[in-house]
């Protein structure tokens, strides 16, 4: 019963790690770059709410601190559904996939990491999203991403780039 336990708060962790990365990513305050790692995150989150919910109720017994957990689940997964139900759910799957950089148009020169970005994602039949962001490059895969005002300049310390990406 022991060994149990531990491997459902082992995957009570990893389900914990994934829904900070989901909500994180749903509120654009740490974007995946990443169309495969996002969509698992996404699609993984909501086929995983229900089935962690009834593994939980089954395994532990309800403490006052666990029933927390539970009933933020439970409202996860509401949110989940009621989501997918609005949208539809091929404008949900849709809304997972990434943007990508089409221009780049200013760069820091203090922070190489840190440009100026036209983006642009895909949304099927509903066209395109267009978008301009000053992006910081935590990582290859994550970025920090603000809304910016493209015809206004910048400041100091940004160099018009103006480069093309091809996007494939």
């Amino acid at each position: 019963m022991k060994r149990q336990k531990r491997i459902f708060i082992s995957v009570n962790a990893l389900y914990g790690l994934m829904v900070l990365f989901f909500l994180l990513d749903l509120f654009q305050i740490l974007e995946a770059k990443g169309e495969y790692f996002k969509s698992i995150i996404h699609v993984g989150t909501i086929l995983s709410t229900p089935i962690i919910l009834v593994c939980n109720l089954m395994v532990f017994k309800i403490r006052k601190w666990e029933l927390l957990f539970y009933t933020s689940s439970l409202v996860l997964m509401t949110f989940f559904y009621l989501v997918v139900s609005q949208v539809g759910l091929l404008g949900y799957l849709f809304s997972i996939e990434s943007y990508q950089t089409q221009t780049i148009l200013y760069e820091n020169t203090y922070c190489g990491f840190r440009t100026i970005e036209f983006q642009m994602k895909d949304l099927g039949a509903r066209g395109f999203d267009r978008r301009y962001v000053e992006v910081t490059y935590l990582t290859p895969c994550f970025m920090i991403t603000k809304e910016v005002d493209p015809d206004k300049n910048p400041g100091e310390g940004w160099i018009k780039v103006d480069e093309q990406r091809t996007v494939l």
